[in-house]
């Protein structure tokens, strides 16, 4: 059975705008890997991506704010 497309196309944006993002991950995901492959998230505990965080602030200065949710994020958190 073939569905017409005025139903198929507005469950399928539907379904693609509903998806969950972590808060962090749309930071990490623009942010990270601009000048390197990204690491994954559990390339370090909370303290070591806080020391690698800082010292990207020279090359790539993140506000306290963005530092804090990418932190979390990259930590394994929720960022809330």
């Amino acid at each position: 059975m073939r569905l017409p497309l005025f139903i198929v196309v507005p469950v399928f944006f539907i379904a693609c705008a509903t998806v969950p993002r972590v808060p962090g991950e749309p930071l990490y995901l623009s942010k990270c890997g601009a000048c390197h492959q990204r690491p994954g998230r559990g390339s370090f505990d909370a303290s070591g991506w806080r020391e690698v965080l800082e010292g990207h602030q020279s090359r790539f200065p993140l506000t306290k704010e963005e530092m804090a949710l990418l932190s979390e994020f990259l930590a394994g958190g929720t960022g809330q």
